[in-house]
């Protein structure tokens, strides 16, 4: 497919313990990734002791770029590339992180096309990024590609049908209220910076889980839009195998708390009728951690 135009494009990769996936990640991105401008790698090291630091300074040459709100913002050359790294001392989660990541974009790079991306995915070969960048347009925020994971086509999310798989009945409070709107799947998507910015970002109240749901209400509250674009396909490689029954409670809490305050804020449901949804999935899921650590 002849790609029209030139887009610079800025990946913001937010890392936690995991830094030399990360850095294995951008050099698989390096040779993987085509585009007629630039491609830009940003990490935002979430880990409280800024390991990936430590790691770092071991196997690179770290020169200081600028001051950031967090701390200094540090550059290092990886197989001749520029990669910039931003150490924030407290895991603060998908949205911040990445809001953070976004800023460092706009203030070393001004207008580009966002890549939010996590460091487990894969290409089919080739990936010219210029396919989703000429899909944007004046009022379109957001481009999400095909994802695939395992046998499973992640996008597009449809936000009624997803709330329906999830909880059936026992949230029809909630389910009522969510149009059959869709959404993309957080783990690698596109954003115009400029329009970014002016949607607010990223909902800083989110830790993790629902900030899919919230961009697209914010967006479309707006009247701005989101833009599938199955042309492009990436492969989400999670192996949900490795994961504890700790870690899995872990998250599943966070997913509640997310979902109470996506409700709650967004969608105008009450904290009593929260209750109703909250209170049988803390049962349901002390019940199946329990299995879990059983079987």
């Amino acid at each position: 497919m002849e790609c029209q135009t030139k887009h610079n494009y800025s990946m913001i990769l937010v890392d936690y313990n995991t830094i030399a996936a990360t850095v294995c990640y951008i050099k698989y991105c390096k040779d993987a990734l085509i585009s007629k401008g630039n491609i830009e790698y940003i990490i935002v090291d979430n880990s409280e002791d800024a390991s990936g630091f430590e790691y770092l300074k071991q196997h690179y040459e770290l020169s200081p770029v600028k001051e950031m709100d967090k701390g200094q913002i540090y550059s290092f050359e990886l197989e001749g590339i520029s990669v910039y790294y931003y150490a924030t001392y407290e895991n603060l989660g998908y949205a911040k992180g990445n809001n953070l990541g976004a800023e460092l974009s706009y203030s070393l790079f001004g207008d580009s096309i966002l890549v939010f991306s996590n460091n487990d995915i894969l290409f089919e070969g080739k990936l010219n990024l210029d396919i989703a960048g000429d899909k944007f347009t004046k009022d379109v925020v957001v481009v999400g590609p095909d994802i695939l994971e395992g046998d499973k086509h992640l996008n597009p999310m449809y936000k009624k049908s997803i709330v329906n798989c999830l909880y059936g009945n026992m949230i029809k409070t909630l389910r009522n209220k969510i149009e059959d709107h869709y959404t993309f799947s957080g783990c690698f998507w596109f954003f115009d910076s400029a329009l970014f910015e002016q949607v607010g970002g990223f909902d800083p109240n989110t830790f993790l889980y629902f900030e899919e749901y919230i961009i697209e209400e914010r967006i479309r509250r707006a009247d701005l839009k989101m833009v599938y674009c199955p042309e492009v396909t990436v492969i989400h490689d999670h192996d949900y195998k490795k994961e504890t029954p700790q870690h899995f409670e872990k998250v599943s809490r966070l997913f509640l708390k997310s979902l109470c305050y996506y409700a709650r804020e967004y969608k105008g449901v009450s904290n009593i009728k929260m209750g109703f949804i909250k209170y049988p999935y803390l049962i349901i899921l002390k019940l199946f951690v329990l299995l879990k650590h059983i079987l």
